[in-house]
């Protein structure tokens, strides 16, 4: 079979006190997550000392979304988002 691999790329777009982590799927030591998967699931928090409205992300082929949060508006909130991948 054919397999699609996510690298983790961070552009940040906010003030320098964000920290967003992501804690799933974990990468190997190239930094690449290995799947046969058409869409990935990628999860963590973020960290922001006046609350985290949203937390978005976008691929090289032009996809993009918004991640759903565990607690909106608060400093420290979990995400998770369901990325379609393509093959490469």
């Amino acid at each position: 079979g054919q397999t699609a691999q996510a690298r983790r790329v961070f552009v940040r777009e906010a003030e320098a006190d964000v920290v967003l982590t992501i804690s799933s799927p974990l990468a190997g030591s190239s930094g690449r997550v290995n799947t046969t998967a058409a869409t990935l699931l990628v999860q963590g928090t973020a960290q922001h000392g006046t609350g985290v409205a949203s937390v978005r992300w976008s691929g090289a082929n032009g996809q993009s979304g918004t991640a759903a949060l565990t607690a909106a508006n608060q400093p420290t909130t979990q995400w998770s988002a369901t990325l379609p991948l393509g093959m490469g």
